[in-house]
This record gives C-alpha cells, structure tokens and sequence, in this order.
C-alpha cells in the first residue's frame, strides 16, 4: 500500500522511531517563518477543518501498524502546521486505543495555543514540541512573519497556561524549541527575556535549533554552533535545566534506515532538471521531514546544491562551476 498520508517511519535521535503524519496541505500555516524550509507560505490560515479525508487516514495507519513493527512514536508534523486538522483529538485517541505500545507526539508552531479546544486534544498527546522563537514583538514579527497582527505577550500566555496543565498531567514531555537566527534573537536582550519567560513555563526540555537547508529568506545564514553554545551557556547561568542543541543527521551512516533507492529517484529526478521542493515529495511521496535527510546527505557530499527563487526551494544538481 503507497501511503499518502504517513511517511517514514524515520530514526530520529530524538523520538527513536517515528511515523509521520502530515495532515495539511503544503505550505497552509499562519506563519511564513524566515527560516522554514519548505519556502515561503501559500495558503494563511487559521481555520481548523478536515484537510484530510480522516477515515482514508486511519486506514493508512491500520495497515501500517498491521505490516510493519511499531514505531516508538506517530508524530504529527509535516508541511503545514498540524494543530490546523480538526479531528487531532480524535486520531490522539484512536492510535492510544488500538497501538498500545506507540506514543503519540505533536510539533506546532505554538500560534493555535489560543484555541482552547484544540489544548484540550493536545492534553491527549504524549509529547507536545511548541516553538517560541521570541518574546519581543519586534523579534517575532521579524523571523515568524504571522498572518496579521497577533500578540506575543497573549501568545506567550496561552503557551504557558497550557503547559502548566499539561505539565501536570502523568507521563507527560514537553519540548519548547527556540529557531536562533543571529542579530534578531540572539541578542542578549532577547536572551534575558527568554530566560525570564521560561522560567514560568514549565517543560522538560529546551532545545536550540538554526538553519540546516534554505528557507524562505534567501540569504539567511545558520546561526554559528559558538552562538548557541553561548546562548546554552546563558540559559544554564540564567537557571533554566535541561537545555540542549540540536542538529539533522549529516552522514549516511548515521541514518539507520537509509533508503538508496529513495536516493537514486532524487538523482534520477535532478539528473533531468532543475525541481522544486515541493515536486521532490510527490514524486517520492515524502514529506519534508522524511526527504529532508537525503537532502542533507547530498547535500553535504557536494552531489546537490540547493536554491530560493521567489520563496520557492528547488534543488539541482552539483557542478564545478557552480
């Protein structure tokens, strides 16, 4: 069976191994964020409703569950914000009730905090992964870019209030991950007011991110591994725990389940012309997550390199002269 809402399952060093669901559209968000890979949003929104057929979806996972081992985790994730599918709650519910033994986990931008019914679903998941990319107005306009004018401190407010509750919960992770792009969040201001938010938030982990692929804004640069350390060590000083740097696998021997075949449809692909991003995971029915380590891969043994032309991120192959 070709799946066409699940992908994986991938090794990730920090789930184990986890099966993707995406369940909205490419690039449907309210944020066009500066750093995100799949390139610049097409569809604003923050209309919750069924972007998927949800039955088509469950049978997807039956089948696979039934065929395959079971992942350590299901994850919603994906190229367009996930809290945006309506019947979240009810998919949280069916995967605890039918696969005993796999943990459910939820990667959202944060900004759909402000729907309290969608907290509730979320109180269902094992593991809820927030972004809070800054605390400032001004930082945040600046790398996330919402759809129209949002307040952070409300924002910021809506994420606490649900990981308290969350918090409380048994057996619960939450993993607030802050993308660093150098000269806007990274200032010690803005360092200063990340450590005094989170320490009103509760969670478990704080995990530093930064540019692995281009994104929407063509000439971002990764912040420099010297600056999050610094910023690590400023957090730590500052008295936040368990805070820790993250990084994309790089090495072909360090994916587990590296799929060559997956490899030569993408060279195949490139070998004809020049393809976009969003081409790349329809022809290998992936999704960004999925594809993105390949990418990597390649990308780091100068076989591909990777473009930004008007928001839009394609991919072409190597050459000397480029």
């Amino acid at each position: 069976m070709q799946y066409k809402y699940l992908y994986g399952p991938i090794p990730s060093r920090r789930l184990g191994i986890s099966l993707g669901i995406d369940p909205i559209p490419f690039k449907t968000c309210p944020l066009n964020c500066i750093y995100c890979e799949c390139g610049a949003t097409t569809n604003f929104t923050m209309e919750r409703k069924e972007y998927i057929p949800t039955q088509d979806l469950l049978r997807e996972l039956d089948h696979f569950m039934v065929n395959n081992q079971a992942p350590d985790f299901i994850t919603f994730s994906g190229s367009g914000e996930p809290t945006l599918y309506k019947d979240l709650g009810m998919v949280i519910d069916y995967i605890h009730s039918n696969f005993l033994k796999t943990k459910v986990a939820v990667i959202t931008n944060s900004i759909m905090l402000v729907d309290k019914e969608l907290c509730q679903e979320l109180m269902k998941a094992d593991l809820v992964a927030p972004s809070q990319d800054a605390i400032s107005e001004e930082a945040y306009k600046k790398i996330d870019l919402p759809m129209k004018d949002i307040d952070i401190t409300k924002l910021t407010q809506c994420l606490r209030d649900f990981a308290i509750e969350y918090m409380q919960l048994d057996s619960k992770e939450l993993w607030i991950e802050i993308f660093i792009v150098e000269g806007i969040n990274d200032t010690d201001k803005e360092i200063n007011l990340f450590i005094e938010e989170l320490k009103t938030i509760p969670y478990s982990r704080v995990q530093l991110n930064r540019l692995d692929r281009i994104g929407t804004m063509v000439n971002l640069q990764p912040a420099s591994m010297e600056r999050l350390y610094y910023i690590q060590e400023c957090f730590q000083k500052g008295g936040l725990n368990n805070v820790e740097i993250i990084g994309k696998f790089k090495k072909r021997e360090e994916i587990k389940s590296y799929n060559q075949s997956l490899e030569d449809i993408i060279m195949t692909c490139l070998k004809r012309r020049s393809t976009s991003l969003e081409d790349l995971l329809t022809m290998t029915s992936s999704t960004v997550e999925d594809i993105g380590k390949y990418l990597d891969v390649l990308g780091t043994e100068n076989k591909i390199i990777q473009k930004n032309i008007d928001g839009e991120v394609s991919y072409k192959l190597f050459h000397k002269k480029d």
